[in-house]
């Protein structure tokens, strides 16, 4: 699922792209103003390091998002600019980055303008699909759910504080609206966090988004470091943990995921899926033909593999189930399909 990274000029949003992805000293110079830079945000998973060291595995394959730093202002329009409008549009969740870190600035009202920006560009589409509704007089589900949409909006409220029912959704997927998309506010403040932000993240709440802080410049001074310096530097100045760790978090939250491992000599990997997948489901998101071929899966719980230390000596423990197509998958669970081709 793509994540945009979206935020006012001079937000701090690109310095904290490069330290999400580990692009710390590159430049971005080689991209048009007018095209999304990419990135790979690498979740590094510590019991997928953990399984691993029992394992030995070949190769260890943590999860990745793919994320797009959004040049320029989001709203800006012009020629040329379709490609950043449509990789906007085609994002599943956004980071907005708000600068916290000048006392001249109004994060408030920068966080306000997003979430205006958002309705006002979610209504444009809803009145020119009215127009055209009217114009071929029609009727059903769809023309009911964009009229409800339009009366939300005009009432300045974002779409995701809108309820709507599975079937309501599936008719107005397809129109992108972004206001209804998954958001993240990163608060981007001063490294001494002098400022008062209580209200800005109340704030954020209130327009049904997510909310972290994070100083972006310092965050990507430390992931120019090795990974033992970073851990040493982050203890000496009371960080708990990196900025990544904090935004997928975030992230795993507002897509509900959990995480399930596979192991065995080739591979250790770490899969994130949607909470209440079922084992046939889960074996699909690895191919196409272990859901079809479905026969068991095996599981054995993280923590027990912790406690007893290895496969074997769960399997001895009576600690290894069994779990047809229809077992709920749980954060953590260790699995082996078996499966027919």
């Amino acid at each position: 699922m793509p994540i945009a990274i979206l935020g006012p000029p001079a937000s701090g949003k690109s310095t904290l792209f490069r330290a999400l992805t580990s692009r710390t000293g590159q430049s971005e110079e080689s991209h048009s103003h007018n095209e999304p830079v990419p990135g790979i945000l690498r979740n590094w998973e510590p019991r997928l390091e953990r399984l691993a060291s029992v394992i030995k595995p070949k190769r260890v394959v943590h999860p990745t998002f793919e994320i797009f730093d959004i040049p320029g202002s989001p709203w800006e329009t012009g020629k040329g600019r379709e490609p950043v409008i449509r990789g906007i549009r085609q994002s599943e969740t956004f980071l907005i980055v708000i600068p916290a870190f000048d006392p001249t600035r109004d994060p408030g009202k920068e966080l306000g303008d997003m979430k205006t920006e958002m309705i006002i560009s979610d209504l444009a589409q809803v009145e020119k699909r009215l127009k055209r509704m009217k114009k071929e007089h029609a009727e059903g589900l769809e023309c009911d759910i964009i009229e409800t949409v339009n009366e939300h909006l005009s009432q300045d409220r974002p779409l995701r504080s809108l309820s709507l029912t599975e079937r309501e959704e599936e008719a107005i997927r397809g129109y992108g609206f972004l206001s209804q998309k998954p958001a993240i506010v990163a608060i981007n403040r001063a490294e001494d966090n002098s400022l008062d932000l209580s209200d800005l993240r109340s704030q954020a709440t209130d327009f049904g988004m997510r909310v972290f802080d994070v100083c972006a410049t310092l965050e990507e001074e430390l992931a120019e470091l090795a990974e033992s310096e970073q851990e040493e530097m982050r203890a000496a100045l009371g960080l708990d943990r990196p900025a990544k760790d904090q935004f997928v978090s975030e992230v795993y939250h507002l897509w509900h995921y959990i995480t399930f491992l596979t192991a065995n000599p080739n591979e250790c990997r770490a899969w994130p899926v949607p909470e209440g997948i079922t084992a046939v489901h889960a074996a699909g998101k690895i191919h196409s033909d272990m859901e079809k071929g479905f026969i068991k899966a095996e599981v054995v719980k993280y923590q027990d593999f912790e406690e007893l230390g290895g496969m074997a000596q769960c399997r001895q423990a009576g600690k290894l189930r069994l779990e047809g197509k229809d077992h709920a998958v749980h954060d953590g669970d260790i699995i082996t399909f078996r499966f027919n081709v």
